[in-house]
Formats: structure tokens, C-alpha cells, sequence
């Protein structure tokens, strides 16, 4: 559902452009008004807020959104690079500041993968196993 309300959002914003030709002020944004201008903070928080009211939502500021986009993609898996890139940060290191408490969790889960793979009961282990195996 959500491709689909992208590419129609694409789609709309094309026929805006062709229809308007050099009056279409295109900023690139994926959010655009019909003219092509971005939207104001004003008018993406009252629409923001309508959506929280007509659904019975939780009141949240709309910037927690990002926040919370960022911590799902990380704690999925996804690199530094693609969840800074995902989430429209500047700078990488933006990510890595403000959700390092993620990332010391990625930490202790490789130390642990390490430490799986790689103790010296593991290794035995791994030899008795290559060892019983043989024909």
C-alpha cells in the first residue's frame, strides 16, 4: 500500500508539472503542494494533527516520526549508511550520535557471535564435529 501511495504521489506530481509547465516550482521534495512549492511547518503539523484526531491516535510530534523510523530500521539491521540515507540525516555520524544506545546493542550481539565462533570451547566443539564426521 505504501509503493502504491508513492508512486501515485509521484504520479500527481507529473501531471502537476506537466499541466503547469514553467509555473511548477520543482524542489524535488516528496511532499509538494500542486504548484510544486514544499508545504509549510504549519500546514504538515495541522494536517499531521487532523490525522492523529479523525484516527484516535496517540499525539505525537510529527518530527518523533523520523526518530522512530530511524530506531526500526536500525534494531532490523540496516547499516549506518542506509538508515541515515532512508531517513534523509546529513551526516552519518548524526545517526550514530543520537542512537548509539542501538548500536551498543549491535555491539554486545557481535561479541557474543565473536565469542560463539570463535572460544576455545567452540573451536573443540568444531573439531569433535569435524572429527566424528569423517567416514
Amino acid at each position: 500500500m505504501y509503493l502504491f501511495r508513492s508512486a501515485l504521489s509521484f504520479m500527481l506530481q507529473e501531471m502537476m508539472k506537466s499541466d503547469l509547465g514553467p509555473e511548477y516550482q520543482d524542489y524535488n521534495i516528496v511532499i509538494a503542494q500542486p504548484n510544486g512549492r514544499p508545504f509549510e511547518e504549519h500546514q504538515i503539523c495541522q494536517k499531521f494533527k487532523a490525522l492523529i484526531t479523525e484516527h484516535n491516535l496517540k499525539p505525537v510530534v510529527f518530527h518523533s516520526l523520523r526518530h522512530s523510523t530511524s530506531m526500526k530500521l536500525k534494531i532490523s539491521g540496516g547499516d549506518i549508511k542506509a538508515v541515515q540515507g532512508d531517513t534523509g540525516h546529513a551526516q552519518a555520524n548524526m545517526v550514530t550520535d543520537v542512537y548509539s544506545h542501538i548500536m551498543n546493542d549491535d555491539r554486545k550481539r557481535l561479541a557474543k557471535k565473536m565469542n560463539d565462533q570463535f572460544s576455545p570451547l567452540s573451536i573443540l566443539k568444531q573439531k569433535k564435529k569435524q572429527l566424528t564426521s569423517r567416514p
